[in-house]
C-alpha cells in the first residue's frame, strides 16, 4: 500500500477537528473543478458539482478505509457527482466518430516553441472544452490531474481498454481542434 499524503489529515478530520477539511478543500478544489468543468461545460454548474462532492466526500468520510489513496476516492466522487449532473440536465455527452488513421499518437511538441504559455494554455482549454466530455475527462485526468491508468480505472470504473481507448481518440481529437484554431502550428509538420 502506498503512503496517503492525506492521511495526518482525514486522521484530525476524524478525531473531532473538521476545521481540518479546510485543507482538503484547499488542496483539491482547483482540480475538483477542472475535472467538473470537462462534464458541466458551464462554470457556475461545475463548482456546485464540486461543492456537491466535497459535501459527498465529508459525508462518507467514515466509510473511507484508505484502500485507495484519498486523492483517487476523492476524484471518483467528483466524477460520479458530475455524471449525475449531465444526467439531470439530460443532456447525454455524444461519442465522435473518428477515422482510424487518426489515433496515431501525437508527439511532435517543437511546434509549441513558437507560442508563449498562457497562449498555449489558452488554446488548449478552448480546445479541450470542444471535445466531447468522454474523452476530456480522461484527457483531464491523465495529463492535468497527473494519473496513472489505474487511477484513472479506479476514478472512472471504466475498463483499463476503454481508458487508454479514449485517451487515444481524445487526443485525436484535440489534435484535431488544435489544428482547426491554429493550422500554422501543424504546416511545418505536412511540408
Amino acid at each position: 500500500m502506498q503512503y496517503d499524503p492525506d492521511a495526518t489529515t482525514l486522521q484530525l478530520i476524524r478525531n473531532g477537528m473538521t476545521d481540518a477539511y479546510a485543507q482538503i478543500v484547499q488542496r483539491y478544489a482547483a482540480r475538483a473543478l477542472s475535472l467538473a468543468s470537462r462534464f458541466v461545460r458551464d462554470q457556475q454548474a461545475a463548482e456546485d458539482v464540486v461543492q456537491d462532492a466535497f459535501v459527498r466526500a465529508y459525508t462518507a468520510l467514515p466509510s473511507f478505509h484508505g484502500d485507495a489513496l484519498f486523492s483517487t476516492w476523492f476524484y471518483r466522487i467528483v466524477y460520479n457527482t458530475a455524471m449525475n449532473a449531465v444526467q439531470r440536465q439530460r443532456r447525454q455527452p455524444e461519442l465522435t466518430e473518428i477515422d482510424e488513421d487518426s489515433l496515431a499518437v501525437w508527439t511532435d511538441t517543437d511546434m509549441f516553441a513558437q507560442l508563449e504559455a498562457a497562449e498555449l494554455d489558452g488554446l488548449i482549454r478552448e480546445a479541450m472544452d470542444a471535445i466531447p466530455p468522454l474523452y476530456a475527462v480522461v484527457l483531464d485526468l491523465f495529463y492535468v490531474q497527473d494519473r496513472r491508468y489505474d487511477e484513472i480505472v479506479a476514478i472512472t470504473g471504466m475498463p483499463l481498454g476503454t481508458v487508454k481507448t479514449r485517451l487515444n481518440r481524445g487526443r485525436a481529437l484535440l489534435r484535431s481542434e488544435l489544428l482547426q484554431r491554429c493550422p500554422e502550428l501543424f504546416s511545418e509538420r505536412t511540408s
